[in-house]
């Protein structure tokens, strides 16, 4: 079988890392055209894999030559890149969110059903990293029992930037720590409350209202609870741990490096100096099961309706903490494509 050649809208961070890793260590498949309104980078990163340069990320998904589309674009561009190349017939992996409106989320899905099959998977590498998808699978085994609560800690090193503000944090944080919740429950959410902490006033090159924690408490179909935190300046490193308590037992992931040091009256274990690093093994686990699927015509994984349910959710909890009370969440049909 020939492999699958892939279009990769967005040459950033994230863009380049899914073009390098799926020219580099995924046989199957070969990055053939980059686009990006930087020419700059878009040239750095069509050189490194050797791929042809677009202007037009639109003619990029409808070229013929393009089987498969990466979307790694600014957030807001996601939904119109995904329905296009919905609308094209083509697989395509899109960064998350996969909106930053509910409506330009459902116009995803809409379209997804329209065509009669899956073909969007949204990078909630999450659900293919080792310690999250055993979780997922003791759940589904009954060993834990029924699920009574689902915990979340999300740590990042230092602000992304001045401004972090409670909404950029759910919005693009705590959405993988929702859809995690998701998926470790089996549950849909019901109803939410949040609330953050600011920076204190004054704090050295931090905007006025930026926030440093949000702490968020989901409340599951069935009676379990989700509970959220992120904490956007920990001053030491990345981590991230999840936990399941059900009414037979409970799981987390692990944490710590291969090793632990003991020195100087101290016990050292390594942390991550950030999500790329912790979460690699996944994004290339994520990559292989989407060009494996997409050279099947298809998709795997994270769903658009997972996107949208994410979209829902994350929305709430801006309004929790915007109006300091708890949001109910409207109940959504989930279409039959998406059951699984």
């Amino acid at each position: 079988m020939s492999a699958l050649r892939v279009g990769v809208i967005g040459t950033g961070m994230m863009g380049e890392v899914h073009a390098r890793l799926l020219s580099e260590r995924i046989g199957s498949a070969r990055v053939v055209a980059v686009s990006d309104p930087d020419a700059g980078r878009r040239r750095a990163v069509a050189e490194a894999v050797g791929a042809d340069e677009f202007d037009d990320p639109m003619g990029l998904i409808a070229t013929p030559g393009v089987d498969a589309v990466v979307i790694a674009s600014p957030d807001d561009s996601h939904a119109g890149f995904a329905v296009a190349a919905v609308q094209a017939g083509k697989p395509c992996l899109c960064e998350k969110p996969l909106a930053t409106t509910v409506t330009d989320a459902r116009s995803v899905v809409d379209a997804e059903v329209a065509s009669g099959g899956r073909l969007v998977q949204v990078g909630f590498m999450r659900e293919f990293d080792e310690g999250h998808a055993s979780l997922a699978a003791l759940r589904l085994s009954g060993a834990l029992g029924e699920v009574v609560a689902v915990r979340s800690t999300h740590v990042n090193p230092a602000p992304w930037a001045p401004g972090v503000s409670a909404e950029r944090v759910i919005t693009q944080s705590m959405i993988h720590d929702i859809h995690s919740a998701r998926l470790l429950s089996g549950a849909e959410v019901e109803s939410v409350s949040a609330s953050a902490v600011p920076f204190a006033a004054g704090s050295p090159e931090v905007d006025a209202g930026a926030v440093r924690f949000v702490s968020a408490r989901l409340d599951l179909a069935g009676g379990a609870v989700a509970l959220l935190d992120v904490n956007v300046s920990s001053a030491y490193g990345y981590r991230v741990v999840a936990e399941v308590i059900g009414s037979e037992g409970t799981a987390r992931t692990s944490e710590g490096s291969a090793v632990d040091m003991w020195s100087s009256g101290a016990r050292v274990a390594k942390v991550s100096a950030n999500w790329p690093e912790h979460f690699s093994a996944a994004y290339l686990t994520e990559l292989t099961a989407w060009v494996a699927a997409a050279s099947a015509g298809g998709a795997t994984g994270p769903s658009a309706w997972d996107g949208l349910m994410a979209n829902v959710v994350a929305g709430a909890l801006v309004e929790a903490v915007s109006r300091g009370e708890r949001v109910e969440i409207p109940r959504a049909e989930r279409p039959a494509l998406y059951e699984r």
